[in-house]
């Protein structure tokens, strides 16, 4: 992810943003945060963490209508 980062910010433009969505993960039980490892790794490349929003995701899928069509993402 940091060179993913680091590339993304060289070619950035001027006043450009960035949005990345990261999903935590359970390892053995225990709660991997990914946002927690990620967002001080932007910071540190040059990136301006401007919000950030957190949602539990409560069923497994999202219903997403784009253009009158409707995708299921599992």
């Amino acid at each position: 992810m940091r060179k993913n980062l680091s590339e993304v910010y060289k070619v950035l433009q001027e006043g450009g943003r960035y949005v990345i969505v990261v999903g935590n993960n359970r390892i053995r039980g225990h709660l991997f945060e990914s946002w927690k490892y990620l967002m001080p790794i932007a910071e540190d490349i040059g990136f301006e963490v401007e919000t950030y929003l957190g949602s539990e995701i409560i069923r497994h899928f999202i219903i997403v209508n784009y253009v009158n069509k409707f995708t299921y993402i599992l």
